[in-house]
């Protein structure tokens, strides 16, 4: 019950802790481990809770134990949603940084593998978020893979509006 239901989920949940930053392969198992063993831990608190006061109603009771556990079940979401806003907010506020340096290394006649590559270290100690995700988009590229699919991931992974129309407008720009 712990586990996601289908591939599509599992992927969704895979996208979702990349954009925090948790990159690993056990990401999502891990993700699911702590929901389940915090779930578990408060929900053991909440018992332990109930038989040291005395003289709790049935209702109050129910409450003291199933309110931790849902916590505990819900805490590990609540942090990953943080961390994901938290990453959002460094890409879009470095993002306009970032453009400037790509349109003055366009300008200079680098390419575009050349340019992201150039942009990425360059920005890696102002915005190490956005450098991750030019570094990753080039070395895809070099890895083989399509312009197309390695600017298509650049904006899916960023998950902001901005950086995917970007990569959306370099992908039309290069087909055409």
């Amino acid at each position: 019950f712990l586990e996601p239901q289908n591939q599509e989920e599992f992927s969704q949940i895979q996208l979702t802790l990349m954009r925090a930053g948790y990159r690993s392969k056990g990401a999502v198992q891990t993700f699911h481990f702590a929901q389940f063993a915090l779930g578990m831990g408060f929900l053991a608190l909440g018992v332990i809770y109930t038989l040291i006061v005395p003289d709790m109603g049935t209702q109050k009771s129910i409450l003291s134990v199933l309110i931790p556990g849902a916590v505990g079940y819900y805490l590990p979401k609540y942090w990953v949603t943080k961390r994901v806003q938290k990453r959002e907010e460094e890409i879009t506020q470095g993002f306009p940084d970032s453009l400037d340096l790509m349109l003055v290394c366009v300008e200079a006649g680098l390419g575009l593998e050349s340019t992201l590559d150039r942009v990425g270290r360059e920005v890696i100690t102002a915005h190490p978020r956005i450098s991750a995700l030019l570094t990753e988009a080039t070395l895809r590229m070099r890895a083989g893979a399509s312009r197309e699919d390695a600017l298509r991931k650049l904006g899916d992974e960023a998950g902001i509006d901005e950086v995917r129309s970007f990569a959306t407008l370099l992908i039309q720009s290069d087909k055409l």
